[in-house]
């Protein structure tokens, strides 16, 4: 399906084309337009993810923020991903439909330099593929050219990620990275009907090396700890969906394997709900509520 009707192609046709400045200094002018077009993406960002942003932006070494702002080493598909997502919501705000048409066609581009940089094993693995591929993801989730169509990004950022392995978004960049994307990769394994490969022994038991490179940096936060004990437990979810619903469609499932599944969803529930309890204390954490926390999140 092309990314854009022929109708919105020839609206797009009928945007300015390059003016004095662009003739004579094209470097300057993309420069500027890349500033705008970052700006736009921080706006787009306080706009639509404000909770989950500064959820955890305080707590990273290096938030979306200072990446939009102040990294200019970003890959190509990274700065279409920023464009596009910038121009889209300069394009919302100004209720200006070229500017949303022209952020189709960046992200198209963007688009085709993620599908180059999949395919080069020296930077299918690389934070900016990564970047990139969320970037793009989000704006498919935000102006989709196919129904569900995000669905297919989100696997594809999931196999980077496993590609990449847990050790690698346990701080750092990596870290942003993820954050900024675990709750969609929830969603679409709902949305499928599979487990959430987040809910991995693998992926759980980087929690305690996440919590102690932040206390390193005297980032500790007792609200983001919780926030992070509830997700390990949330992250489970889908796969007990999927537990259950095969459970019941088998005319040979066991009392063992019944028994096996509630105790782990009530495994689960209990981590909720001491999580929940801490939080309506105020978030008075002590260390041994914290140790009984990690201790049920890991299993």
């Amino acid at each position: 399906m092309a990314l854009v009707t022929a109708k919105e192609a020839q609206q797009y046709t009928m945007i300015p084309r390059a003016s004095m400045d662009e003739a004579l200094m094209p470097g300057l002018v993309s420069k500027a337009l890349d500033r705008q077009c970052r700006k736009g993406f921080c706006d787009f960002v306080d706009a639509v993810f404000p909770n989950i942003y500064y959820s955890y932006s305080t707590r990273v070494e290096l938030p979306w923020f200072e990446i939009a702002q102040y990294d200019r080493g970003a890959g190509i598909a990274m700065e279409w991903g920023f464009r596009s997502l910038g121009t889209l919501q300069l394009g919302r705000v100004n209720g200006n439909q070229r500017q949303i048409i022209a952020s189709q066609e960046m992200y198209g581009r963007g688009l085709r330099c993620l599908v180059q940089a999949v395919r080069n094993p020296a930077t299918v693995g690389t934070d900016d593929t990564l970047g990139a591929a969320i970037l793009l993801g989000i704006y498919e989730l935000m102006n989709a050219t196919e129904e569900n169509s995000w669905l297919l990004h989100s696997r594809g950022i999931s196999h980077i990620l496993h590609l990449r392995g847990a050790k690698r978004h346990a701080s750092g960049y990596g870290r942003t990275l993820l954050l900024s994307f675990r709750g969609l990769l929830v969603y679409e394994a709902f949305a499928r009907g599979v487990a959430c490969f987040l809910e991995s022994e693998e992926w759980r038991a980087t929690l305690p090396e996440t919590l102690e490179d932040e206390k390193r940096r005297g980032k500790s936060c007792g609200l983001g700890q919780l926030m992070d004990y509830a997700f390990n437990g949330i992250a489970q979810c889908p796969g007990f969906l999927a537990k259950t619903k095969t459970l019941v469609a088998s005319s040979r499932t066991t009392n063992a394997e019944r028994e096996g599944l509630m105790a782990a969803i009530n495994s689960s529930r209990e981590v909720l709900g001491d999580v929940e309890i801490q939080n309506w204390l105020g978030l008075r954490l002590t260390t041994k509520g914290i140790r009984k926390t990690l201790r049920l999140s890991l299993g």
